[in-house]
């Protein structure tokens, strides 16, 4: 048996990538996600020597590379951040990072907390 049947016994795992390995993303593997809902990670396996490694927050994993840079940026900012300021701080175009932003405040990633603003949804 190897970590990865553990995990799996109590925690429904996605892979998310096959490659060296194999990276699965889900819950807390030791409470199942059923007392922390909004914790969730990735690990990846590595096949010489069956190890796993923490990758960081599953939600990071399964965004599109713009939508992953826009979370890391609100995330590291700390705090509620205009489209502006995220565009300004990627050197990104205003107008994708507009659109990018209402894709993932539908699947409820982000959050308006007040009117022109965004923040990650914890």
């Amino acid at each position: 048996m190897n970590i990865l049947s553990l995990c799996q016994a109590d925690t429904e795992l996605k892979k998310v990538a096959a490659t060296r390995g194999g990276e699965y993303a889900g819950g807390c593997p030791w409470c199942g996600g059923r007392d922390i809902d909004d914790f969730k990670f990735s690990l990846k396996r590595h096949r010489e020597d069956y190890s796993f490694q923490y990758l960081g927050d599953s939600i990071e994993f399964e965004l599109e590379e713009t939508q992953r840079l826009i979370y890391q940026s609100i995330k590291e900012v700390g705090r509620p951040m205009t489209p502006a300021e995220i565009a300004a701080a990627l050197g990104k175009n205003l107008n994708t990072v507009q659109t990018m932003l209402i894709k993932m405040e539908v699947k409820g990633i982000i959050k308006k907390p007040r009117r022109g603003e965004y923040d990650i949804n914890l």
